[in-house]
């Protein structure tokens, strides 16, 4: 292309960029470079673009200039108004400047008429004051003159008038002379009150080191002041509330205390009343509650013939409060007969308080409806003395240390079926007190009541707790079946011994001790006709005298009980029975909540109170089958005191089982038991175990029933061997020196067995105890046959299991256990473990 019309499409591109903000559509003038020579014709192009748009420009604007002249002429019209409204502004601000000079003129004169308003305002309220001021001076120096013309009464309003304008003034002006005035006031207000209070006592004079108060209507001064005159004016004053509340204070100093002291066992002081004098007479009389009455009759009869009704009602407020109080606390609470036989008195009583309420209504005094109430409560307030005596004693015996009072018998009767082998001769039973009486039927005895109940049959379970049956640690025996225990406990009373003669416990017998499903037909028994016997069985035991007198307690309610309900349907305390009936039960709780600290006092405390507890809820339930006409409810109480005799024992057992235990834990499992310090550790802590137990049999022995003693040793001596026999068991590796020490440890525990010898009168009968300690020591059994696998050999274990009844306190693997540990690994041992393995198998 030539470069004429590419310069051109230079100009033209650049053009249309200007006017129109488009770009060129060719790439060839996009990707040009603008070569100088190119410059001249695109600066013409474009001065001939702007000359073309001026020429457009003019030939427009010919078009419109008549509008344009229309818009100058406007204009200038509107430069003409902006002028005229500019010199209108000047001319308002400097009438605004004048205006704002006049109103600073009227501020001032306001400010000057204000200020002379002030003046005048101040001047009248000045003169005003300064007249109130010399009026309250003149009132003043009025109260002064009557002051001192005494005049007192008459003044006191004026006096009142004048502090309120006094008030009144200084709430306005606090000013000196105010002050002043105020001070002058109090200072005259203090003399006058001094002045009333003075006429006041000395027409109500109170001695209280004379016990004396005299009374005047009026006394004679300069002017007769009255007694009504003089409450007026403190009244008027404000202080008549304080004067009668001062003049009852002192008369109960003077008067009514002096009376009203209690003296049970002495003689009281009278109240004498003498015109306008009543005073306490020196002389004596006896506290009866009717001469304490007629007394105080004088007081309210005296103060009603000198006081103003107005003072007489509002001392009598002050005064009846602290005397009904005192009247009824003290006198009317102490002159209730507690005793029953006492009704007239009781009738006198009542009699009195309603002739004295009486006189109080008369009299227009308050307590009428107090003692109203008082005399309907006689019931409650009877039961209430009554109740605390009773607790009162049960206190003062639970405060001592509780001491032994004496051997108490324990009386069981069963029905026995003679094929249990029990008294085969007289002499076993005339031995043990049993009186025998036929009787038709077979009922087998309940062997829960035979040396270990001690209340119904329906408590038997309770009673397996009382004696820590139920408390065997894990690992030791249990307590055998109940036809077990019945056998066992006929040993305990010391039946069927006459069959053991021979001097060792026949096979028979073991058997049936083993194994109580072979009881029936083991020989040894015997036979007999069968025809049931009723027996008595008697033990003795000890118990302190906190029961006893507790029972004398119970008995001391339960006859005033039936003797209210036989004897005195009609008294005022009739209604009382009912309550009175609850009242057993109070005191057996009181017993309760105390018991533990007060028999915590001695040693033996906690089977004192398991047998006090048992042998009082005895005594109670006969009382309760006594009495039952009387309607007395004792079952809960009963119950509990079985639980809390229960509780006792099983806290004592629970103590010296821990203490056992922590002995046997200074052995330390046994093991090493024959090499130094072991050996003496070992040593020690079975000897002091061993001691232990012979030190509570000590103990026990004069406090329990022969059974239960042997029950208690027993269930300990349990615990003992339990923890040796786990211990042996455990060990792994026992060496020869080992077992023969362990079977001297054994022997050593063995020797406990003479504590559980019977009550016996002939030696022939020792053989029995063996009987008695397996049936009271769980265990016992299984803890003679270790002692004598300790000390056997090989064959002679094998012989007790095969030929023996080591196989019925020992399992398989307790035996064969013991024999790797006593014996070495053989030939032989092998042989024997298993054929007693097998002999387990085929059993």
């Amino acid at each position: 292309m030539p470069p004429d019309v590419l310069y051109h499409q230079y100009g033209q591109a650049l053009l249309d960029s200007v006017r129109d903000g488009s770009y060129p559509e060719s790439e060839e003038v996009i990707s040009a470079e603008l070569p100088p020579a190119a410059i001249p014709d695109i600066l013409n192009n474009l001065e001939q673009t702007r000359n073309d748009v001026k020429a457009n420009i003019q030939i427009i604007s010919k078009d419109s200039a008549p509008d344009i002249d229309g818009w100058i002429s406007q204009a200038k019209q509107l430069r003409q108004d902006i002028e005229l409204a500019h010199d209108t502004s000047s001319n308002i601000i400097n009438e605004t400047v004048d205006s704002l000079n006049l109103q600073g003129q009227v501020r001032d004169a306001a400010n000057k008429v204000a200020l002379l308003d002030g003046e005048l305002a101040f001047t009248k309220t000045l003169i005003s004051f300064f007249e109130r001021i010399d009026k309250l001076r003149k009132v003043l120096a009025s109260i002064e003159r009557s002051i001192l013309n005494d005049q007192i009464v008459e003044l006191t309003d004026t006096l009142v008038q004048a502090s309120t304008e006094l008030d009144d003034i200084r709430a306005q002006h606090d000013t000196c002379v105010a002050e002043v005035l105020k001070a002058r006031l109090n200072s005259l207000r203090e003399e006058v009150e001094r002045s009333l209070l003075f006429h006041w006592n000395t027409l109500l004079r109170v001695e209280v080191s004379s016990s004396s108060v005299s009374a005047q209507q009026a006394i004679q001064r300069n002017a007769v002041i009255t007694l009504d005159a003089v409450s007026k004016a403190l009244s008027t004053l404000g202080l008549l509330g304080n004067a009668i509340s001062t003049f009852c204070t002192n008369l109960e100093k003077a008067i009514l205390l002096p009376r009203l002291q209690w003296h049970p066992d002495e003689s009281t002081r009278s109240i004498i009343l003498d015109r306008d004098l009543l005073r306490v007479s020196e002389s004596s009389t006896e506290p009866i509650l009717q001469n304490l009455f007629d007394d105080i009759s004088k007081v309210i009869r005296f103060l009603g013939e000198h006081l103003p009704r107005s003072i007489l009602r509002d001392a009598s407020k002050i005064l009846m409060p602290n005397l009904l109080s005192r009247l009824k606390s003290v006198w009317l609470s102490s002159a209730v007969p507690i005793d029953l036989e006492a009704t007239e008195t009781l009738q006198s009583i009542i009699q009195s308080v309603i002739d004295f309420s009486n006189l109080l209504e008369k009299q227009e005094w308050p307590g009428k409806a107090d003692l109203m109430d008082w005399v309907e409560d006689i019931p409650r307030f009877w039961l209430g003395k009554r109740r605390q005596q009773s607790l009162d004693r049960v206190k003062s015996l639970l405060a001592g240390r509780p001491r032994t009072a004496r051997t108490v018998e324990r009386v069981e009767t069963q029905f026995v079926s003679p094929k249990e082998g029990i008294f085969t001769n007289a002499e076993a039973a005339n031995e043990w007190n049993a009186e025998w009486s036929d009787d038709e039927g077979s009922v087998r005895p309940n062997p829960g009541n035979v040396g270990l109940n001690h209340s119904k049959n329906t408590e038997k379970d309770e009673d397996v707790v009382a004696w820590g049956l139920d408390e065997f640690n894990e690992g030791e025996a249990q307590p055998q079946e109940p036809e077990l225990r019945g056998d066992c406990e006929e040993d305990a009373w010391g039946w069927g011994e006459e069959e053991e003669a021979s001097g060792e416990r026949s096979h028979a017998t073991k058997k049936a001790v083993s194994n109580p499903s072979k009881q029936e037909s083991n020989g040894s028994f015997g036979t007999a006709p069968r025809t049931a016997m009723e027996i008595t069985l008697k033990e003795t035991y000890n118990i302190t005298s906190l029961p006893i007198e507790l029972l004398a307690i119970i008995r001391d309610i339960i006859i005033d009980v039936e003797l209210i309900q036989s004897k005195n349907s009609q008294s005022p305390i009739a209604s009382a029975a009912i309550g009175l009936l609850d009242l057993p039960s109070l005191v057996l709780t009181m017993y309760r909540a105390g018991a533990s600290i007060s028999y915590s006092l001695n040693p033996s405390g906690n089977m004192f109170l398991y047998n006090d507890s048992l042998w009082l809820a005895e005594r109670l339930q006969e009382l309760s089958e006594k009495h039952a006409k009387a309607r007395l409810q004792l079952t809960a109480d009963i119950q509990a005191l079985s639980t809390l005799s229960k509780r006792a024992y099983g806290k004592e057992m629970e103590s010296q089982r821990t203490i056992l235990s922590d002995m046997l834990d200074g052995a330390q499992g046994l093991v090493q038991c024959t090499e130094p310090p072991f050996a003496q550790e070992c040593d020690l802590a079975i000897t002091s175990a061993v001691e232990r137990v012979r030190d509570l049999h000590v103990q026990w022995e004069p406090i329990l029933s022969h059974s239960a003693l042997l029950q208690s040793l027993g269930s300990l001596l349990s615990t003992l061997i339990t923890k040796m026999i786990v211990d042996v068991e455990d060990m792994s590796d026992i060496s020869e020196p080992e077992s023969q020490q362990l079977a001297i440890f054994c022997s050593r525990v063995a020797s406990l067995e003479n504590l559980f010898l019977p009550h016996m009168r002939s030696r022939e009968r020792v053989e029995a105890v063996a009987s008695l300690t397996a049936v009271y020591t769980p265990g016992w059994l299984k803890f003679q046959y270790l002692t004598n696998i300790l000390e056997s050999s090989l064959a002679d274990i094998k012989f007790l299991w095969e030929e023996g009844e080591l196989s019925l306190e020992f399992d398989v693997n307790e035996v064969v256990e013991l024999v790797e540990a006593l014996f070495a690994d053989t030939e032989h041992r092998r042989r024997a473990i298993g054929e007693m393995r097998r002999l387990s198998g085929n059993r």
